[in-house]
């Protein structure tokens, strides 16, 4: 959806997020084939179809407001790239089909009664093949859809020409002549074939697939064109289901289970007939056959009679959830301190990462993508808080020294910027440095006084942390309810490299 908005917005496609299914009758469809008549891709076909006669669209629906999705202008092989040539060109060939002619199949289906051995068995073979490819030809598709009028064993293929009530011998090629079926009157018609059983097990279906998943909601009116992309993606950060390769949606523990319990409650929320039903009186609202009111108001009994209902028999979804997962609270370990109860939260390691409190059954977001430890039971200043803090560190562990350092008073943390923290055993390279640094001012006039005064610098400053230290973030997590964070304290550290050209950042005032 995201590649054809861009190709919308770009000029080269209609609107995308339409539901019109049949184009309005003052959609100029020769125009449109007319724009890609030139295209190396389609050209040709294109040419034919408008010198033969372009045919009229069946079926489907005009919603007023846009037409289907369409190509608007012409896009060359080199113009497009990627994800956005794929559907540009999809489109583009779908639109092509539209108006193509019908594609011509020749399907077959011949009744054999065999005799053998004095027994009698019926036997079915079926085949078709293409007569005139039609729109697949642009769609570069052998075959298009699934047909519930034809049987599962019809296969692309071509027979035999059999007649009506014709006798035929069959020849076994595996066995001797002696053991060949024959049919009541022996005629001079014979079929070389194979009469092997084969055992065979019927398989589960297989994972249903995104496209799959799609047209089943809108054959159910699950969503519309616009929402239900959102829908798949909103199941996906849920964790109901992931995404596998193929395009496959795979079910997780955590939406198997969520089905299970609304089956057993109430499978009205599960199935897509409620929802549908809505979804249908909204477009006859539309249409002016029902008054919105009614509609809201129906709705509205029918969902509060059901939430009713669910949540008298919510243990059953609750038992179902403590047979298949495990309680927060068996899971983390106590780690520091609610501001608001005074019971100690248990840290889950995740993902995500948080912290719960069993007693309030709340949970506390934390950082993701670090490390958090306990900071020596230090407390949150904000008024009111009283939360005990945590040490949040991103790219390495966090240091002993940063947190000696941060036990010091504000007015030392405060006073402390603006200087450069310098290991002991650089002096002899900050010496051997501060010289260089002056010989170059000897050739670069113009940059004395500023190396000077940086170098003045260096001189004065104190020795405040006897370890080079990564950065460090200290989050305090607040008081606000679950799944907030009001506060949020910050310090930021640079390691000091020794290099001839030493540079360290200057301590952040805390905020």
């Amino acid at each position: 959806m995201q590649c054809a908005e861009r190709l919308y917005l770009s000029g080269y496609l209609s609107y995308p997020r339409t539901e019109s299914t049949a184009y309005p009758k003052s959609f100029d469809i020769k125009g449109t084939l007319q724009e890609q008549a030139n295209d190396s891709r389609w050209g040709t076909y294109v040419r034919e179809l408008l010198a033969l006669g372009h045919n009229k669209s069946r079926g489907g629906v005009d919603m007023g407001d846009h037409p289907p999705i369409t190509p608007m202008r012409s896009a060359g092989s080199y113009e497009l790239s990627g994800d956005m040539s794929r559907v540009y060109e999809l489109v583009v060939r779908h639109f092509i089909a539209s108006v193509s002619p019908d594609a011509v199949w020749r399907s077959t289906k011949i009744t054999f009664e065999v005799e053998a051995l004095g027994d009698k068995g019926t036997f079915y073979l079926a085949g078709k093949e293409l007569v005139s490819p039609g729109f697949l030809k642009i769609l570069l598709h052998k075959e298009y859809g699934d047909d519930a009028d034809e049987e599962n064993e019809e296969e692309v293929r071509s027979l035999p020409e059999f007649k009506k009530q014709e006798v035929i011998t069959i020849f076994n090629t595996k066995s001797d002549s002696s053991s060949s079926a024959k049919v009541n009157v022996v005629t001079s018609a014979a079929v070389w074939a194979s009469l092997d059983v084969k055992e065979k097990m019927t398989t589960a279906p297989g994972y249903i697939t995104e496209s799959e998943l799609i047209g089943m909601m809108e054959k159910h009116g699950v969503g519309t064109d616009a929402s239900i992309p959102t829908h798949i993606e909103n199941i996906q950060k849920r964790n109901y289901v992931r995404l596998e390769s193929g395009r496959r949606l795979l079910p997780n523990k955590l939406g198997l289970v969520l089905c299970q319990g609304y089956h057993q409650i109430d499978s009205g929320l599960v199935l897509p007939t409620v929802r549908a039903d809505i979804e249908g009186q909204c477009n006859k609202i539309s249409t002016g056959d029902l008054e919105k009111e009614v509609v809201i108001e129906r709705a509205i009994k029918i969902f509060e009679e059901k939430f009713h209902f669910f949540v008298k028999n919510i243990n059953r979804m609750d038992l179902l959830f403590n047979s298949s997962f495990s309680k927060l609270e068996d899971v983390g370990k106590p780690f520091t301190r609610c501001g608001i109860s005074r019971r100690y939260l248990s840290y889950i390691p995740g993902p995500p990462p948080r912290l719960y409190n069993k007693f309030t059954e709340t949970v506390y977001p934390l950082p993701v993508g670090g490390e958090i430890k306990q900071w020596s039971g230090r407390k949150c200043t904000v008024e009111g808080c009283n939360f005990e803090l945590c040490l949040y560190s991103v790219g390495g562990k966090l240091c002993r020294g940063f947190v000696e350092a941060g036990r010091r008073s504000t007015r030392r943390w405060r006073s402390s910027r603006n200087y450069i923290s310098l290991h002991r055993t650089n002096v002899l390279l900050f010496l051997l440095t501060l010289v260089f640094l002056i010989h170059t001012c000897m050739y670069m006039c113009i940059c004395v006084h500023l190396r000077v005064c940086l170098c003045f610098c260096l001189c004065l400053q104190p020795q405040l942390h006897p370890e080079p230290f990564l950065s460090v973030q200290t989050v305090s997590i607040a008081p606000s309810g679950p799944w907030t964070s009001t506060t949020r304290t910050t310090t930021t550290k640079t390691r000091t490299t020794n290099t001839r050209n030493n540079k360290s950042s200057a301590w952040p005032e805390r905020v």
